[in-house]
């Protein structure tokens, strides 16, 4: 998809990248210059305008420290996120087909946390083989790994040539960055956990917590809050690639 963003001196402020992925011009009142600049975007339909900068993306990189990214999400999973506005559940989802461009970090911690039955979870897990399987770069990233922000849920968008850093926070839904300070947002954020597993070892892992929640004994488990611990990942680690 192309999409033609103008240019200050060179430098595409990421208001402007966002208002000519969405075709939104009220987003377009102002033009900052400076290269290394961010734009903070609170307004009704934010979300609607997020997910549209995902799927015009033909490269992502995401990492989520507290759930699947939404990336890669199933439907049954979004709509187990309770806390989470009905309306910003599931638009994000990369269908498997396109699901190539996508290279997503987990958490360990978000495969043993289930957000509702063991059943879903194990289709979840299932969905992120079969993303696998179509060409998506899906990586564990075990305990003790180097320290990421744990709050936030970030996403690496590459619009048509342009570098675009996502990062969904609790004080305001979403905030874009683009220049230096995307390449800082992405070396503290993404490039952080180093220590995350290969994707043959993530395989394997993911594959054990599937065949974890299958076991009809979890439900039981997880009712009296008492789930038992699933094997420890594996140590054996992989640096991360660059896109």
């Amino acid at each position: 998809m192309h999409v033609p963003v103008p240019t200050v001196d060179g430098a595409p402020h990421p208001r402007r990248i966002v208002a000519a992925v969405t075709r939104h011009p009220g987003l377009v009142n102002t033009f900052e210059t400076a290269p290394s600049a961010e734009f903070w975007d609170a307004a009704p339909g934010w979300y609607d305008r997020l997910a549209t900068c995902i799927h015009a993306a033909t490269r992502i990189r995401t990492y989520d420290a507290t759930r699947v990214p939404s990336v890669l999400r199933t439907p049954a999973y979004s709509a187990g996120l309770t806390w989470v506005p009905e309306a910003t559940r599931g638009a994000c989802a990369v269908s498997l087909d396109r699901v190539d461009r996508v290279m997503a970090l987990i958490d360990w911690s978000v495969l043993l946390g289930p957000v509702t039955g063991s059943e879903m979870m194990a289709e979840q897990m299932d969905h992120l083989l079969a993303a696998a399987d179509h060409g998506a770069q899906v990586r564990i990233v075990p305990f003790g790994a180097p320290p990421v922000h744990r709050g936030d849920r970030t996403a690496e968008l590459h619009v048509d040539g342009h570098r675009l850093i996502a990062i969904e926070g609790y004080d305001i839904p979403v905030r874009y960055l683009t220049g230096e300070t995307a390449d800082r947002a992405a070396a503290e954020i993404l490039d952080a956990p180093q220590a995350a597993c290969s994707e043959a070892e993530s395989r394997h892992l993911i594959e054990a917590v599937a065949a974890y929640y299958r076991d009809p004994s979890v439900c039981a488990a997880y009712a009296r809050g008492d789930v038992p611990m699933v094997p420890d990942p594996i140590t054996r680690c992989a640096p991360i690639p660059s896109f």
